[in-house]
């Protein structure tokens, strides 16, 4: 048998047979993964505890035929503040889904691996900080590092640089269009020059950007990268609508 040691990100977790579950788990040595949690159902399981959704910990995997089996795990971070806080649980799940659909599995990623370890520690410490601009930066640099990075500074039909206050992103060709060109585009969204100049720290900057950007149409960004986001994969995020819920809720 061959084991893998490994430390890893429970991602998603759904109930197998009475007292088993198949984890989706993001590695930082083999990318996402599918592993199963024998008897981590019942009231006596030891492991129960060090893998909960969104924990991290260390792992010893065993490769089996169709899923690979969880032999050990011992808890690194659970990130319980993220856990007993409703509105940051729902960010966690945009982030969690979000890599659910566009990593494939098996394919080392681990510049993905850090920012999101990144982006769970920022959610679990913040306090004050928008949620969705977590999300949002997350959204960006997952997508620039997948090979999906926006054109950001100059139209991509002129080409000439972006300098109007009031611009649109092409969705379909992934780049910033001027006014003039919009028109002549069927899939446009409107986006501000602040919002470009945001976009464009979040790209080259670490997360701690974020503790000194406050947007003025923070609502414009977010539906930006939400279409820009079901281009890419062809599926609306369902978690996106329970973050929208929770959040009108407790407004």
């Amino acid at each position: 048998m061959i084991q893998h040691k490994d430390s890893g990100i429970i991602i998603r977790g759904r109930d197998f047979f009475e007292a088993d579950k198949i984890l989706t788990i993001l590695t930082g040595k083999r990318g996402k993964i599918r592993a199963i949690a024998k008897g981590i159902r019942k009231p006596t399981a030891k492991l129960a505890g060090n893998l909960e959704l969104f924990s991290y910990s260390n792992l010893i995997l065993i490769e089996g035929r169709n899923l690979e089996i969880v032999a050990s795990a011992e808890i690194i971070e659970s990130f319980k503040n993220i856990k007993k806080d409703l509105k940051k649980t729902s960010a966690a799940f945009i982030i969690c889904e979000l890599l659910d659909k566009l990593l494939n599995e098996k394919e080392s990623q681990r510049r993905v691996f850090f920012q999101t370890l990144a982006a769970f520690h920022k959610l679990n410490s913040s306090e004050g900080l928008d949620l969705k601009l977590i999300i949002d930066y997350f959204m960006i640099n997952i997508l620039a590092i997948l090979g999906y990075r926006p054109e950001i500074k100059k139209c991509q039909n002129c080409p000439k640089p972006i300098t109007a206050k009031n611009n649109y992103f092409s969705i379909k060709h992934s780049s910033v269009v001027c006014p003039g060109c919009a028109a002549k585009e069927d899939f446009v969204v409107p986006i501000s020059l602040e919002n470009l100049k945001i976009i464009k720290l979040f790209l080259e900057h670490d997360i701690d950007v974020l503790d000194r950007i406050r947007p003025k149409n923070l609502s414009q960004l977010n539906l930006f990268l939400e279409m820009y986001i079901e281009n890419i994969s062809e599926k609306k995020l369902k978690s996106s609508k329970f973050f929208n819920m929770v959040n009108q809720r407790q407004e």
